[in-house]
């Protein structure tokens, strides 16, 4: 018997019965599995599309590759407002003089004001878990990518290798923190805003590169607890895409508050040393070196 016809004996009949085996289980899953709907991405956009779409009464199925909430609840703007909050009431309570209100020495715990703004922003994340569980969105975790239309395959995370059948897929994967290229960012001395909201040391100084709406408000936010902070910005006013009246009484209470504003600047030469960051400020022709403990990458 040569091998042509080993093969045509005992291969064939098992592939063949492979193929029938997983054409039914295919049937099967594919029975199990489909949805009206599959949304790819669980931050503001895709867990509010989700829920709506389970409380029309449709099959609902919502791939993320974390918890529900995306960046805003979990990495931007409901932890920052929490640690703003932290930030006014230490300033109010450090000038309560000004309100005729002794109160004696004021401190603080760097790390449990970090610590409650995670509690905030865990809580919220619950909130949204309960209206999927409520509304019967199923939730996969995981990063989706569309094969061929209608399918939708999990990689990575929890979930990885399941695969969903749904009649309509809607893509809301949102966006990501803008970084420099050739530059690493470590989480301790090159830092995004993600890694700045669970940042476990207070920096002693630091330069922030973009003074947009984040930026802003980690400026405010380290300043109060009395870090060394500069704001730069390429634009030629702080939060470029607001209005100009509206800027410079940012900027001004910025400045009145110790805040070190600089506009129409640009940052070059960015180098990471054994204790900290050095850079050059580049304004026109005019060129000034720093050296910081931390950078701040806040580009909008």
């Amino acid at each position: 018997m040569n091998e042509f016809d080993y093969i045509e004996k005992y291969f064939k009949p098992l592939t063949n019965e492979v193929a029938r085996n997983l054409s039914d289980d295919a049937a099967v899953f594919k029975q199990r599995s489909k949805y009206d709907l599959v949304v790819i991405g669980g931050g503001p956009a895709g867990y509010a599309a989700a829920i709506r779409a389970g409380q029309l009464g449709k099959k609902v199925a919502c791939v993320e590759k974390e918890r529900p909430g995306g960046t805003c609840l979990n990495w931007g703007c409901i932890p920052s407002k929490a640690l703003l909050k932290s930030a006014e009431l230490y300033s109010k309570i450090s000038h309560s003089e000004d309100f005729g209100i002794t109160v004696g020495s004021v401190d603080y715990d760097f790390g449990k004001i970090i610590g409650r703004s995670r509690t905030v922003a865990d809580n919220m994340a619950k909130g949204i878990g309960f209206l999927f569980k409520k509304n019967k969105v199923d939730h996969f975790i995981g990063t989706g990518q569309v094969m061929v239309p209608g399918m939708v395959e999990i990689k990575d995370g929890k979930d990885a290798g399941k695969i969903l059948s749904t009649e309509k897929v809607l893509i809301a994967t949102g966006c990501k923190a803008r970084t420099l290229p050739d530059l690493e960012v470590d989480g301790e001395k090159v830092m995004t805003s993600r890694e700045a909201l669970v940042m476990k040391k207070q920096p002693k100084s630091i330069v922030i590169v973009g003074a947009g709406a984040i930026g802003a408000e980690f400026a405010y936010f380290l300043n109060a607890f009395g870090t060394k902070v500069t704001l730069v910005e390429m634009m030629d006013q702080v939060l470029p895409v607001e209005d100009e009246e509206v800027a410079k009484v940012v900027e001004r209470s910025f400045k009145q508050s110790g805040i070190d504003c600089r506009v129409s600047t640009k940052v070059e030469n960015i180098k990471v040393t054994k204790n900290g960051v050095s850079l050059d400020l580049i304004k026109g022709d005019s060129k000034e070196s720093l050296k910081v403990d931390s950078l701040l990458l806040a580009i909008e």
